[in-house]
């Protein structure tokens, strides 16, 4: 390096007094060879570090002269920090950041509209067969073409095209659905023709039209497929519960038959809605006087699968809002034994039914009674308001069968609160088996009968209206033996013979004369009722048996009978003997 030597005084060098002869400073410049690199956008420049060093020399001949004190920097470092040298680094990509100008306002350029001759054809994407087609062209017309266009060729863009040019230019409703029913016959693929539903019922919100179309459908020959598909088309998730509950409503109105009724609410009550969107439609829905066809295609709807106790709740207690018959009522059994509905659901159902304004009714309970599954689900208490509320007398043949049916696995309880409210011998439930017997009800009743006959007739036999055998039936006979014994009545000591068995007790007066007036002799009236009664105590045994195992009416006829049959015989045995 090079050396460059100058003469300086002390004056304005660090602190304190140079006392010394002059001295010489060397300024020595250290030149860097290292180059250094500085890049910047686009240009790259190699400059050269200079670094300054104050070098001193000391005179020659003085070696004790002090080094000069130079003061510390007081804000840069002393350490110098030799360059390194590094590799270029990568060019980075500069944006030039727009300036900010004011948006220019443009006029719209104005097009005039594409006429298009023919609307059903020419440029719109339909088939050519299309293109002849007249502006004002009728259903037959477009369905002469249709029947003509091969729609399985035809892309899917196409055909959308199509039916959108179609039913665009189509406003009367009973033409909508003879294009539809052209669409039918046509050779299209199931995808196409939900394709047609989907355009001709996008829009539901004019009740009116889409009801003018469906009926007009209903008209034509739909398969049960095809009606499925047209239902499922007009309650489309699109719908609103509003516009369904109108649409559902309007078509009520209408003559629609069971196939079209369980197609109907099928559709508009499917997976898709919620519980409250359930609710709210079925309310509205059973607001209308449905008839009990109608009411069992929408209660099959709804409860084709589970469902929740808050619609359960809500859908009964607006069944049970309206006035009903008893097909209805046999509809709602129905629906109770359906596998979608618990035992636990089924009770609730019957609380409904008890609860209602006014209670249950005999139509309502016979119908209860005639379920098993009801049965089954019921508890005592339930049962006996159900049972309770059977009038037996509107109970038919047929009834009484199915509910004797019901009651056959039904729990003890259950038969306990039937026996008890109901007379089981009323003769319309023969074939119910009570707790405790092995036999049914009818065949015990017709034991009964002939125990109660034979009691009568036992009772007769006992007080002599009946000529037992071996007994004189002559006329003559009984006469003389009375004129005997009355002679020694006269004459013997309270009128009566001793050792003498029943035959004389039929015989003997409770009367006695004296002195040609007669009185009561008590003494052959008690001996003569006490046989009576002892002639007759199996047959009052059996009676009294007979009481206790009937009851209701059958009991009370049973009990009179008996009555009337002791009386009479006690009256023939104790009457003056002829």
């Amino acid at each position: 390096f090079g050396i460059k030597a100058m003469t300086a005084g002390c004056a304005g060098v660090g602190t304190g007094s140079c006392t010394y002869g002059p001295e010489v400073t060397i300024d020595a410049t250290v030149l860097d060879p290292t180059p250094v690199t500085t890049t910047t956008s686009s240009t790259t420049t190699t400059t050269t570090s200079t670094t300054v060093v104050p070098v001193v020399v000391t005179p020659p001949g003085d070696t004790t002269v002090p080094l000069p004190q130079y003061p510390e920097p007081e804000t840069e470092s002393t350490t110098v920090t030799l360059p390194v040298e590094t590799e270029p680094e990568t060019e980075l990509p500069t944006e030039t950041i727009p300036e900010y100008s004011e948006p220019i306002e443009t006029e719209p350029i104005e097009t005039e509209p594409v006429e298009v001759d023919n609307p059903w054809g020419d440029s719109i994407g339909t088939p050519e067969e299309f293109d002849e087609l007249p502006a004002d062209a009728t259903p037959e017309e477009i369905g002469a073409v249709i029947e003509e266009v091969d729609f399985t060729e035809i892309s899917d863009s196409d055909f959308d095209n199509t039916i959108d040019a179609v039913f665009d230019n189509i406003e009367n409703p009973e033409d909508v659905a003879d294009v539809i029913g052209s669409f039918l016959e046509a050779d299209i693929s199931d995808e196409q023709f939900e394709a047609v539903l989907d355009k001709v019922f996008e829009d539901i919100s004019d009740t009116t039209e889409t009801v003018e179309v469906l009926t007009s459908l209903f008209d034509g020959p739909l398969s049960n497929e095809e009606l499925d598909s047209v239902m499922e088309a007009v309650f489309s998730e699109d719908a609103t519960v509003t516009e369904m509950a109108a649409v559902v409503t309007d078509l009520l109105d209408k003559d629609l038959d069971v196939e079209e009724l369980d197609a109907m609410f099928e559709a508009a009550f499917d997976g898709d809605l919620s519980d409250k969107e359930t609710i709210d439609l079925i309310v509205d829905v059973l607001a209308e006087d449905l008839t009990s066809e109608a009411l069992g295609s929408a209660l099959g709807a709804v409860f084709d699968e589970e469902v929740s106790n808050e619609v359960l709740i809500e859908t009964f207690t607006a069944v049970l809002g309206n006035e009903l018959d008893g097909d209805s009522v046999e509809v709602i059994v129905d629906v109770l034994e359906s596998d979608t509905i618990s035992g636990e659901q089924v009770s609730t159902v019957v609380s409904l039914i008890i609860e209602q304004e006014g209670g249950v009714d005999s139509g309502q309970a016979i119908e209860l009674a005639t379920s098993s599954k009801v049965l089954e689900s019921i508890d005592g208490e339930q049962a006996t308001e159900v049972f309770a509320a059977i009038v037996v007398a509107e109970v038919s043949q047929e009834a009484g069968a199915e509910i004797a049916e019901a009651l056959a696995e039904a729990p003890v309880e259950v038969k306990e609160s039937f026996e008890e409210e109901i007379n089981v011998f009323a003769g319309v439930f023969d074939t119910y088996t009570a707790l405790g017997s092995s036999i049914d009800v009818g065949t015990r009743r017709s034991v009964i009968a002939v125990n109660l006959v034979t009691s009568t007739v036992a009772l007769a036999s006992a007080a002599g209206a009946i000529p037992t055998p071996g007994s004189n039936p002559s006329p003559a006979g009984p006469r003389q033996d009375v004129a005997v014994r009355k002679e020694e009545e006269e004459t013997e000591e309270g009128g009566a013979i001793e050792g003498e068995g029943p035959d004389w007790i039929k015989t003997i007066s409770i009367y006695k004369y004296t002195d040609g007036v007669r009185t009561m002799d008590w003494k052959n009236f008690t001996k003569k009722f006490i046989y009576g009664v002892m002639g007759s105590g199996f047959t009052l045994a059996g009676a009294v048996v007979m009481y206790f195992t009937l009851s209701g009416l059958t009991q009370k006829i049973a009990l009179w009978g008996t009555v009337i049959a002791f009386s009479c015989a006690m009256y023939l045995h104790m009457k003056e003997p002829e």
